[in-house]
């Protein structure tokens, strides 16, 4: 169960530290709500225009990302086996923000862990980045892997020598994709946005790095959308 911020940030750095240590534990077994929710914030978006409007607020999830949460992890055998999340979201619904903080978590607490992020736009592919900063900065520095790298386009992190994990960003729109490497997750973010060229690209450079978690979703382009 996941503890509210105002609480923990009264604890001393020992105890923060074992809580840290418990949730991460949740996560490398496949499981990283608990550490979501305590650890991570989000910008206040529902309240819209206004003084509370870029708030940060506890990332707690909506009753549809629980739907989400239980058929993508809940029902997993094992933490090693995939997760495929295949969404066609309505607006509002932050599939994104759900989907980029259960990643985010796993590459924050499990080392060897490579994400790539596919986005439609470049300035959505900023705007995805800037929702993983949100989440890293909600972590206190003692308890979070240190920074390597930190681009727009390339986040690398370190747990000791020799042990880093990173995300590389990617859009349609430039028509960027990777040169080479491994991921354990694979975000397609408004899949359906992306030009049948690009897909064939992507699906070329993607299809041998077997991705654990495998995220595609996408508000809808006219009637039907795309899956590659």
């Amino acid at each position: 169960m996941a503890i509210a911020r105002e609480e923990w940030l009264g604890w001393s750095v020992e105890r923060q530290a074992a809580l840290m240590a418990r949730c991460a534990a949740l996560v490398r077994i496949g499981q990283p709500r608990e550490y979501a929710e305590t650890f991570f914030q989000v910008e206040n978006k529902l309240k819209g225009r206004g003084a509370l409007a870029n708030v940060l607020v506890q990332f707690k999830m909506t009753a549809l990302q629980e739907t989400y949460y239980e058929a993508a992890y809940e029902k997993r055998r094992d933490a090693w086996e995939a997760v495929y999340f295949v969404g066609d979201k309505a607006r509002q619904s932050y599939v994104s923000t759900f989907a980029l903080a259960m990643d985010t978590a796993q590459w924050m607490c499990t080392p060897g862990w490579n994400k790539a992020v596919f986005a439609h736009r470049d300035d959505a592919a900023t705007l995805l980045g800037h929702y993983i900063n949100v989440f890293w900065e909600s972590v206190p520095v003692h308890l979070r892997p240190r920074v390597k790298y930190w681009r727009d386009d390339y986040k690398e992190i370190e747990f000791g020598p020799g042990m880093t994990n990173r995300i590389d960003f990617y859009s349609a729109q430039s028509n960027t994709v990777p040169r080479g490497g491994r991921y354990q997750s694979v975000h397609f973010s408004e899949g359906a946005f992306y030009p049948e060229r690009y897909w064939l690209a992507v699906s070329a450079a993607v299809r041998p790095m077997q991705p654990i978690v495998h995220v595609w979703e996408t508000t809808r382009n006219g009637t039907t959308y795309q899956e590659s």
